[in-house]
């Protein structure tokens, strides 16, 4: 954990490996799960894609039913189909906007 001057402590998981490639969904399930047993309040997720799973929802609600707030990335594919963990229950999803306040072209 970092802890920063106003008394915030960081806590980093890492779930891709060396060359910045995705790695498994059950791997971000894990990584969920370690920071909610680290007493996360809050657990950010810049990461999507199409596949939705019991084992995602399951990781998500845990982490709701121990208070943390879940925000994850609407995508950058530049659809509208839903994507995960954005896509889940209980799971915050956020979007990139132009200055306009206009949905980014590829969120």
């Amino acid at each position: 954990m970092l802890p920063d001057s106003s008394g915030i402590c960081y806590l980093i998981v890492r779930v891709f490996d060396d060359d910045n490639n995705g790695q498994y969904a059950s791997i971000l399930y894990e990584g969920v799960d370690w920071a909610i047993s680290q007493g996360a309040n809050v657990i950010n997720i810049s990461s999507g894609g199409p596949l939705k799973s019991r084992t995602g929802q399951v990781s998500f609600d845990r982490a709701y039913g121990n208070g943390a707030l879940v925000v994850a990335s609407a995508g950058n594919m530049g659809s509208s189909a839903l994507q995960y963990p954005a896509g889940f229950n209980r799971v915050l999803g956020v979007a990139a906007v132009e200055d306009d306040g206009s949905r980014a072209w590829f969120s």
